[in-house]
């Protein structure tokens, strides 16, 4: 159940509440003890609280329900207090004003801008010369600056110039972009300066300039129409690569071949082949090795005969110009009939190769009397045409020399009847 107090008047509550927060922290600090040095600020701020605590408790006064006493409410002029004021300094310890550094006072200095007029975001060259005695030595200021409306873009070392008559003059350049329109002073240009004399500061008067705009006299600015599409040219470095390909390959090829030519020439030549012997030479050691290996009498009879057609065919082939060892007999046969072969058997050599084909492909049994007959027939064969194709060459060599023209016979006898009349006269007494 909530209990509710007469004596507090409604319309004195919210005043009165507001009053109570304002003063609990001061309550706070008396109660504490507040200390004896405080400072006049903090000590009226209690004051002035403790002033409106009383004020709230008169207020419940005024309403007829007072619990306590105004004598009880403590007075701010009544408190003791105790401020203590700081001595007052001494001139001899207040601290010196800092001196600014004496002026100084070159023969000559200039500063100018070049060009004069430039567009907004243009770069300008301002030139700082200044001209003083050797030994003094200038800088721009560490704070060296154009103002908001200028940028400093680069500055570059100074240059000193030494003359005849003991002055030395130094040239500051100093690249920088203007970004305001019309006309406008940039501030003063500030150097020090240090010397024999000691440290000084010298000031220049900062040059004008003329910011001109982007557009021409005359044109107004505008937004214009869209700008059809522009090629834009990508650089194609294919056509190079392909040079470049080529003229290595080129390289590659004349360092191969001059390697190859190197090497050539450092290379042992291989010994000239030997001629081969002739070809009847080279069929009769054949058929002779053949019949010393005496096949027929250790039955082998159809390695034999195989052996023998391959050495007839090999000779009959070279000899008249035809691939013999590859046709079967009766292509042989036929091939050897449209040919001129001089010196040959035909009707002996196509019994002996029939004979032959029944020992191959037969395997019929052929006594050895005639398989050694068959090598003598080979022998005889190779002989009489390698005879008979000497003979031919003979003939035709003969008959390709010019021919000697023939002697008269009367001239013949006439001539030996005349010597022998001579001869007849000297033997006559």
């Amino acid at each position: 159940m909530a209990m509710r107090f007469s004596f507090f008047p409604r319309r004195a509550a919210l005043p009165a509440l507001l009053t109570l927060c304002l003063s609990l922290p001061c309550a706070i600090s008396d109660a504490l003890g507040a200390p004896q040095d405080a400072s006049p600020a903090a000590r009226s701020a209690q004051n002035s609280g403790k002033a409106r605590k009383a004020a709230a408790q008169s207020g419940k006064n005024k309403g007829g329900k007072e619990k306590k006493k105004a004598a009880d409410t403590p007075n701010a002029s009544n408190a003791p207090t105790s401020v203590q004021e700081a001595p007052p300094q001494s001139e001899e310890n207040a601290a010196p004003a800092p001196q600014e550094p004496p002026q100084a006072n070159p023969r000559s200095a200039l500063a100018q801008i070049s060009p004069s007029q430039v567009r907004l975001g243009e770069p300008f060259t301002l030139t700082i010369e200044v001209t003083d005695r050797t030994g003094t030595v200038y800088e721009l200021a560490r704070d060296f600056s154009l103002g908001p409306d200028a940028d400093i873009l680069e500055t570059g070392r100074p240059v000193d110039k030494e003359g005849a008559d003991g002055f030395t003059t130094r040239t500051f350049t100093v690249k920088a972009a203007l970004f305001k329109l019309g006309e406008t002073s940039l501030p003063d240009i500030r150097l020090t300066a240090a010397g024999p004399d000691g440290n000084a500061v010298l000031k220049i008067d900062g040059p004008k300039l003329v910011g001109a705009g982007v557009l021409k006299e005359g044109e107004e600015a505008g937004l214009g129409d869209i700008l059809p599409p522009v090629k834009v040219g990508i650089p194609s470095y294919l056509v190079l690569w392909i040079l470049l390909g080529i003229l290595a390959a080129a390289g590659l090829f004349f360092a191969g071949l001059r390697a190859w030519k190197r090497w050539k020439k450092r290379a042992p030549r291989p010994a000239p082949a030997a001629p081969p012997a002739p070809l009847d030479q080279r069929a009769l050691s054949a058929l002779h090795a053949l019949r010393q290996e005496d096949l027929p009498s250790q039955g082998r009879e159809r390695e034999m005969f195989f052996r023998l057609s391959e050495i007839e065919r090999g000779y009959m082939g070279e000899r008249y110009g035809f691939n013999a060892l590859d046709l079967t007999t009766e292509e042989f046969l036929a091939a050897l009939t449209r040919m001129h072969t001089p010196g040959l058997d035909f009707r002996r050599l196509e019994d002996r190769f029939r004979e032959g084909d029944f020992a191959r492909f037969a395997k019929a049994h052929i006594p050895a009397s005639d398989c050694k007959q068959a090598i003598e027939d080979a022998i005889v064969l190779v002989q009489g045409t390698t005879a008979a194709a000497e003979l031919e060459a003979k003939n035709r060599a003969i008959q390709a020399l010019p021919s000697v023209p023939a002697v008269p016979s009367g001239t013949e006898n006439g001539s030996s009847s005349e010597s022998g009349d001579t001869s007849g006269k000297g033997d006559k007494p």
